[in-house]
């Protein structure tokens, strides 16, 4: 079982797991939070995502209709790491406008999006 006892307090990236699968919801803009929360989260993200039990990612983008790039660049920083250790990472419950931005900045093909957790978890099984 994946311990996520080290990100109980998060504020920025809400942690769940489901199997192998770490699932990270972003609750807001960095600024709303500032650059030492949203940077110390994302570490203690990426030491969970060192786990050899974690294989995928799920980012649940359903909390917000829009995130600017300090919240991307974390989610892009995770992703790399999962997808540098072989998994997998997909997005879900993206607003219409973030699934724009995301495809003009060429992230649609690293991060495959879906309608929903339930079909996102279920691509990570196929």
């Amino acid at each position: 079982m994946i311990d996520l006892s080290g990100t109980t307090l998060n504020q920025v990236f809400l942690v769940e797991s489901k199997n192998d699968t770490l699932i990270i919801s972003p609750t807001g803009e960095a600024f709303e939070f500032g650059h030492t929360t949203v940077i110390g989260e994302m570490k203690a993200i990426l030491e969970l995502l060192e786990d050899s039990e974690v294989h995928n990612l799920v980012i649940d983008l359903n909390r917000e209709e829009y995130y600017g790039s300090v919240i991307i660049g974390a989610i892009n920083t995770m992703v790399s790491n999962v997808l540098e250790k072989g998994g997998r990472a997909v997005t879900c419950c993206a607003s219409a406008e973030m699934r724009n931005v995301l495809k003009i900045m060429g992230l649609t093909d690293r991060w495959p999006e879906y309608p929903n957790r339930r079909k996102a978890l279920k691509a990570l099984k196929s």
